[in-house]
């Protein structure tokens, strides 16, 4: 028997065991590839295509609002902010409910011995609980220093939530300098890539005939060799540069969430040069309120300070206040339900020994924290004078770069005049070609150093001037379309209670004319009858007068026939003009309808393009 209940109870373990295992299935391809297309419809909506070409203003406003890192360094931000609500709720006291049943399968009765007595023979058994019962509590706790240590979490989760704010204002001033520099390479790209695709052919013309001249011994072999050699190194410079710009052209497709590969058209923009907010001294002094990494870490020397105000909490003892209603439902009970109050006090004495070598340990994260504030602002300091000093040499190189290519275009348009139909000639040209445009290169490389210079110094500062402008702009056109949105609705309603309304008279005007019609025909044929009437009575009039005997009554009758036959055309006429008025009003509305139809397409078709607008430009 022993043995049946150890295999059954071996069975029962083994069961339950294998319902407890977690099977985990592998990635499979298929999901894989189910995941890219829905991610790659998720990044790149149609919505978010780009419909007209794009100045630096649009550039910059699409790479801070839809760039992929830019918009995950927001959400972040978002997510601290809700964690410091969350923390927060660590402060609230406890409040627990909870409800029993209990039933034993056997009464549980007892006995008892008194001291110092014989165990009773026979037993007495007694029991002081019901088998089968429930019970119920609703308890509330409040720990002082759970509460305290909440406090002091929900702080560090704050300051956690202003580092979030400062890495994604860094991250979008970051985005806005790499905005511009790539927007002027692929500017570049676009305004120089056709010319120098054109003049690698050519150039590969030149060498075609150099080869003919060879072959043909009209040209030495040692000047077609030097010939072709430098015919190949302009060619070599331009495909180099030609790979370069193509890069740019996806890089900026990157920058603005536009699938690389796409082609960008850019708006044509004019390189001014720009200028910096202040000398050296007050780029620095401003650098050092504004820096986001200085800010940053003040907020980690906070977060320091308030993890060894946590510890040192932790050194006090623990007071807590408790307060439980309670129902149990055994009938042995004489009172089943109660109310239980109670304070509590607690020493961690461990924690007490082991105090003082923690908070040494948060003192010493408060000193590494200084330390590196220090490390920081000398860090911040040597930037602003590297970046100041790049920015004047970026400005010196973009003025050189724009006087060398003065220089190669007027060479070139001499080449041009003097040019002889000759191999010499037409390499010269080449070559003269490749450096204008090499030339032409380097002041859009020139000036994307430049902006990304003054982007820079502009970052080390702090300044997230642009950043602000671009989401002020782009907010600006969210509310406009709402209100352009909230316009289109309101027209709509108003149009559908008029086309409603104009349906509700229209009824109206079809009953009346219905009732009009039926009018109509009824005077219609009441004077078909009379002046069936009138006509026999004329015709007896007539066959009285002919015989020589007038009638005098049938005179009268005549003449009453007549009067009756001229009220008849009255009401027929009154009828008549009664119909005509109807329809033109019918025919009135008909047209009011219209027009009011054509209203309400035209708001529908409003909202709908504010729909579209909203979806393309999303909300912050």
């Amino acid at each position: 028997m022993a043995n049946i209940k150890t295999r059954l109870l071996g069975g029962v373990c083994a069961t339950l065991l294998a319902s407890c295992s977690v099977h985990v299935d592998p990635i499979t391809d298929a999901r894989l590839t189910e995941t890219a297309a829905r991610e790659l419809a998720e990044m790149f909506p149609a919505a978010q295509s780009i419909e007209e070409p794009l100045g630096l203003d649009a550039v910059i406003e699409r790479a801070v609002v839809n760039n992929l890192d830019n918009r995950l360094s927001r959400l972040e931000q978002s997510f601290t902010l809700l964690q410091v609500d969350v923390d927060s709720l660590e402060m609230l006291p406890t409040l627990a409910a909870n409800a029993g049943y209990s039933n034993r399968s056997r009464d549980s009765f007892t006995t008892s011995q008194v001291l110092g007595e014989e165990r009773p023979d026979p037993p007495s058994f007694s029991r002081s609980r019901d088998a089968e019962g429930t019970t119920a509590t609703l308890s509330t706790t409040w720990n002082v220093l759970d509460f305290t240590l909440g406090y002091y979490n929900a702080r560090q989760a704050g300051n956690r939530a202003f580092i979030a704010e400062e890495r994604a204002r860094r991250a979008g001033m970051d985005i806005i300098r790499q905005a511009r520099q790539t927007f002027w390479r692929a500017y570049a790209a676009q305004q120089l890539s056709g010319t120098i695709e054109d003049t690698i052919a050519e150039a590969n013309r030149v060498l075609n005939l150099i080869r003919e001249g060879e072959e043909r011994g009209a040209i030495p072999a040692v000047e077609a060799l030097q010939s072709r050699r430098t015919v190949l190194e302009n060619v070599r410079q331009l495909e180099i540069f030609n790979r370069d710009l193509a890069a740019a052209q996806i890089e900026l497709a990157q920058i603005v969430n536009v699938r690389p590969g796409a082609q960008v058209e850019l708006a044509t923009s004019s390189m001014s040069i720009p200028s910096l907010p202040g000398s050296l001294s007050e780029l620095e002094a401003r650098a050092f309120t504004s820096n986001p990494t200085l800010r940053e870490q003040q907020y980690r020397i906070n977060i320091a300070l308030d993890d060894l105000k946590r510890t040192t909490a932790q050194l006090f003892p623990e007071l807590s206040f408790s307060a439980t209603t309670s129902y149990d439902g055994d009938s042995f009970l004489l009172n089943d339900s109660w109310n239980q109050f109670g304070l509590n006090a607690g020493w961690n004495l461990l924690r007490l020994l082991t105090g003082p070598q923690r908070r040494g340990l948060s003192e010493r994260g408060v000193d590494v924290e200084r330390a590196r504030a220090l490390a920081l602002r000398m860090t911040v300091l040597a930037q602003t004078q590297i970046a100041y000093r790049d920015f004047i040499f970026s400005r010196n190189q973009f003025a050189r770069a724009q006087e060398l290519a003065e220089i190669d275009r007027q060479l070139a348009q001499q080449s041009r005049a003097r040019e002889q139909a000759s191999v010499g000639s037409l390499v010269e040209r080449v070559a003269v070609e490749t450096s204008t445009l090499v030339s032409q290169l380097r002041v859009y490389d020139a000036y994307s150093d430049l902006v990304a210079a003054h982007a820079a110094v502009m970052s080390t500062i702090g300044a997230n001037d642009a950043m602000t402008e671009a989401l002020a702009r782009h907010q600006e056109k969210y509310q406009r379309v709402l209100s352009d949105l909230d316009a289109a609705d309101s027209n709509i309603a108003l149009e559908t209670a008029s086309i409603e309304d104009l349906g509700r008279q229209d009824a109206r005007l079809q009953r009346s004319l219905v009732r009009a019609e039926l009018s109509f025909a009824r005077a219609k044929a009441a004077q078909d009858a009379a002046r069936t009437h009138r006509d026999e009575l004329r015709d007896l009039a007539a066959s009285s007068n002919d015989d020589g005997m007038p009638d005098e009554r049938l005179t009268a009758r005549l003449q009453r026939a007549e009067a009756n036959f001229a009220r008849t055309e009255t009401d027929l006429a009154l009828a008549t003009a009664h119909v005509d008025d109807l329809t033109q009003q019918v025919a009135a509305l008909a047209l009011a309808r219209a027009a009011t139809e054509a209203r309400l397409h035209e708001a529908e078709t409003l909202r709908d393009t504010a729909h579209q607008q909203i979806e393309r430009l999303g909300a912050l």
